[in-house]
């Protein structure tokens, strides 16, 4: 039964993530990108030519539309669920 529940716990999660990766924007993909660069949201900002509040902005929607903690959980789960292309 516990692996059931783990199982379906994952299931879900992922499920969830595909949803998600139709929900991007085109913008929060970039931002997102840019993030795994390592580019800081004034490097962003500049690069994009937004404000920074811009940047946190769509940093924030990324987390809340991820459901992650943080920006290196956001990195972690674009690789694991291919958010973003890895040219």
């Amino acid at each position: 039964m516990f692996l059931f529940c783990v199982l379906n716990n994952e299931f879900n999660r992922e499920n969830k993530m595909n949803n998600t990766t139709k929900d991007l924007t085109v913008r929060e993909r970039e931002v997102l990108k840019f993030l795994v660069e390592g580019l800081s949201s004034r490097e962003i900002a500049e690069k994009l030519y937004i404000s920074i509040n811009t940047v946190q902005y769509h940093r924030k929607q990324l987390l809340h539309k991820t459901d992650s903690r943080n920006v290196a959980e956001l990195i972690g789960k674009a690789y694991r669920f291919k958010l973003i292309d890895l040219d």
